[in-house]
């Protein structure tokens, strides 16, 4: 029954419908940071760069060693060679001095000793391995020039050097430059004054002593050594691979205390002692070590 007109009432229309909510806006996540490289991986990279370039580098050094010597031999030796030799020798002997004088002064400078306070038995260890080998690598130098009887001497005069080095290398600071040790703010200062100085004075130094080697370019002789039997090419491979064996057995020991990276310690020492070998036989100081003494007066 429908509604009278007038009556005020209405007949339900259909139900309205819902409008839909909004979807919901994605809150933006942030990006996340891009994961940092360590900082150990470039220098674990370096570390394996000099432990196999270094090496390499000694062996070709080496090799182009022996090449030279092997067009020298039997040939006499001129007076420039002789004046080359003679002011090489002078020069060697001072310049070890002038070595050992800088070492203490920058000890006395910086006077860094947190290893040697903090592990002073580590600290002797390394001071009697590094004179220890020293000493042995120079009676190994005796045997293979044939002059045994100076072992004694050049043994006890190395191991008094060596270990007078590697003291005054600790306290002066080598290893914050060379190796892992922490500066402190006064060697900062100290490296910003005499770091320049230091390497100009070094290049020249190491300019000088290579071109002398390369103008006295003495052969060795091995003619009354322990190695006579080989020829002097073998011979002169084997004296040095002893020679840089022998002592990079006591920079082995120090890197072990030290924590420092045995590939770039032996990277280094094999490097460094190899050119040294070459550089003292090119510039004729083994012979003035090694000469034969003069006949005795009956």
């Amino acid at each position: 029954m429908s509604a009278a007109p007038g009556s005020g009432s209405t007949t339900p229309g259909p139900a309205p419908t819902p409008t839909p909510s909004p979807a919901p806006v994605p809150t933006p996540v942030p990006a996340l940071p891009e994961p940092v490289m360590e900082t150990s991986q470039p220098e674990h990279s370096e570390n394996l760069g000099m432990a196999i370039g270094l090496p390499i580098s000694a062996c070709m050094l080496l090799v182009f060693s022996v090449l030279v010597n092997s067009k020298l031999q039997n040939k006499p030796i001129t007076e420039l060679q002789t004046k080359a030799a003679h002011w090489f020798e002078k020069f060697v002997i001072g310049g070890k001095g002038g070595l050992i004088l800088a070492l203490i002064i920058l000890a006395v400078v910086n006077g860094h000793s947190s290893y040697v306070k903090e592990h002073p038995k580590q600290f002797m260890q390394d001071s009697l391995a590094i004179g220890g080998f020293g000493a042995i690598s120079a009676v190994w130098l005796t045997m293979t020039r044939g002059r045994p009887d100076l072992w004694a001497n050049h043994m006890v005069f190395s191991l008094m050097l060596f270990f007078l080095y590697h003291v005054c290398r600790e306290f002066a600071g080598y290893f914050t430059v060379f190796g892992t040790d922490k500066m402190t703010d006064q060697e900062k200062q100290q490296q910003g004054i005499l770091g320049m100085p230091i390497l100009i004075i070094g290049s020249i130094a190491a300019i000088a002593a290579f071109g002398l080697a390369a103008v006295a370019h003495i052969s060795p002789d091995y003619s009354t050594g322990i190695l006579s039997t080989l020829g002097e090419s073998s011979a002169f491979v084997i004296e040095a691979i002893v020679f840089v064996f022998i002592i990079t057995l006591g920079e082995l020991v120090v890197a072990r205390n030290k924590k420092e990276p045995i590939a770039t310690a032996v990277g280094v020492s094999v490097a460094t002692f190899t050119l040294a070998h070459l550089v003292l036989q090119g510039g004729g100081f083994y012979e003035h070590l090694y000469s034969a003494p003069p006949p005795c007066i009956s």
